[in-house]
């Protein structure tokens, strides 16, 4: 054979030879989640799953679930859980629950006293996990970890804030009261500066008049507290308080908490009430 044949043979076998595959990506591994310990968790507790590389702030929707177990592990309850702030940080994920509003605890992400499955998706799921450098989880992985029952102490409160003083974000008014508008609809939305503990507004608000001394003088008259919001960033209070003719006074419960037991100062427990101009 010729030495021109030879090189159109082996020119032949270079181009009809099939292209070699690319490599597989990197796995991706788990290496710590909640309840790997087997310790209860607060219902205010961000869930922290550690991986072994940097994890990318923009994650792929649904490539973490958290279901709500019932007695039975093999069963999830179809209860709509709240959703999860997805905050990643290196190579740790944290999951963080929305806080309850409820005096019962039962309307956050997390309940008293239950069973939760975290579901991690991977390869060959389209929402599969990836890392910051393209590394994958491989196959479904799954972790169990239950709630703190109702009835413990630290069921709510892992913020340790307990040095501070809860504070509201409102402008003073007229003699050193906190200053609170009252809409047209009779309702007043007291906002507050950090979290509260839901459980602290069992006890009602008070409303009496500037002067309960002064003669004709209506009763102080109860009046219930709502928790529109709740959140790391802070709270929402609201009452219905009715139409108002003049300025009358609203005194918050002796014992509204913060989530690790922060107190008002009682000066700033009492609001003077004004109707919207």
């Amino acid at each position: 054979m010729s030495p021109a044949a030879s090189l159109v043979l082996a020119t032949c076998a270079l181009a009809c030879a099939p292209a070699a595959s690319p490599p597989p990506p990197p796995e991706l591994q788990v290496l710590d989640w909640p309840g790997r310990d087997g310790r209860r968790l607060a219902l205010d507790q961000p869930l922290r799953i550690s991986f072994d590389r940097r994890m990318p702030s923009n994650l792929r929707a649904g490539s973490v679930e958290l279901l709500e177990l019932g007695e039975s592990r093999s069963m999830a309850l179809p209860r709509p859980l709240q959703p999860l702030a997805l905050v990643a940080a290196g190579e740790i994920l944290s999951l963080i629950p929305a806080l309850p509003r409820a005096t019962d605890l039962e309307d956050g992400t997390l309940r008293p006293g239950r069973r939760y499955r975290l579901i991690f998706h991977g390869v060959p799921s389209l929402r599969a996990l990836a890392s910051a450098d393209g590394a994958v989880l491989v196959g479904d992985q799954y972790a169990e970890f239950e709630t703190l029952p109702e009835a413990d102490p630290g069921v709510i409160g892992n913020t340790n804030r307990a040095h501070e003083s809860l504070s509201l974000d409102l402008p003073s008014g007229r003699g050193a009261r906190l200053l609170a508008w009252v809409g047209a609809d009779g309702r007043v939305q007291v906002p507050v500066r950090m979290p509260l503990d839901p459980r602290s507004l069992r006890e009602p608000a008070w409303l009496r008049p500037l002067s309960p001394e002064a003669p004709g003088a209506v009763p102080a008259q109860a009046v219930a507290l709502r928790l529109l919001e709740n959140g790391a960033q802070g709270a929402l209070l609201e009452a219905t308080v009715g139409a108002l003719e003049e300025p009358i006074v609203l005194v918050l419960p002796e014992l509204l908490e913060g989530l690790s037991g922060e107190r008002l100062h009682p000066a700033d427990r009492e609001l003077r009430l004004q109707p919207v101009p």
